[in-house]
């Protein structure tokens, strides 16, 4: 992998988990681009960095957080997209990082939760004794630092979008838009808050962090395109390892 002129994909990787430790959007989002084929996500990219956006995979849980990463692994993924100059051959890498959480560990949401949903006590029991179970729906998006009201908070604008979103079926749209986790249903009616529940959930203990990094030829910069999160380690409140 060529690392000359314009750096290295390990050093741009750097950039951006330091740059999400330190909860700098600007600086993270500046990180990212494309500059083979100008491909940005729904939103542009600063939607990697937003629950609101609805964009799974996403990096909200590591926002601002206290969080180890180990050394990046580099793959070297077969260039696309034609050039003329040998300095414009597009280059494209993958870089797989070990992310651990020690002080910080955010806390693994049931997915209807994640959406706001109430849910009923005997759905969450169920979920509890089997978090693995389709963990890796909106994987990220379920990962939060707290589970109190407030976290996430939708402006007039992303209000306002709500409106052309009622004219989608009702399946896609109960998962459009992550929220704040509804209240748990007790069998006589009563409900209570999800915060009653804290100390039985899931929380995560590693996971890797794929990123795509490109440039177009070495005159360029490395531009991260896209990401993923691969073999996810939860620990239950009973302290029990559960791998994904």
């Amino acid at each position: 992998m060529s690392s000359t002129l314009s750096g290295s994909p390990e050093a741009v990787a750097v950039k951006l988990i330091d740059s999400l430790r330190a909860g700098n959007i600007q600086k993270a989002v500046s990180l990212f681009g494309d500059n083979t084929c100008k491909c940005p996500p729904p939103g542009g990219y600063i939607s990697f960095l937003r629950y609101q956006s609805g964009h799974s995979p996403n990096l909200a849980f590591l926002v601002g957080r206290s969080f180890k990463s180990g050394k990046a692994r580099v793959a070297l993924l077969p260039a696309k997209g034609a050039y003329l100059l040998p300095w414009e051959k597009p280059e494209d890498c993958e870089l797989t990082i070990p992310l651990t959480f020690t002080t910080y560990q955010p806390y693994f949401l049931p997915l209807e939760s994640a959406y706001g949903a109430n849910v009923k006590k005997a759905e969450l029991e169920k979920y509890l004794e089997d978090p693995a179970r389709d963990a890796w729906r909106a994987f990220s998006l379920r990962l939060r630092p707290k589970v109190a009201a407030g976290l996430i908070r939708y402006g007039s604008r992303q209000r306002a979008g709500k409106t052309v979103e009622k004219l989608l079926p009702s399946e896609i749209l109960k998962y459009m838009r992550p929220q704040n986790p509804g209240k748990i249903l007790r069998a006589d009616g009563t409900a209570e808050s999800m915060e009653a529940y804290v100390d039985k959930l899931p929380r995560l203990r590693s996971v890797l962090l794929q990123l795509r990094a490109t440039r177009r030829g070495p005159f360029r910069q490395w531009q991260i395109a896209d990401i993923n999160f691969v073999e996810a380690v939860l620990a239950d409140g009973a302290g029990r390892r559960i791998t994904l």
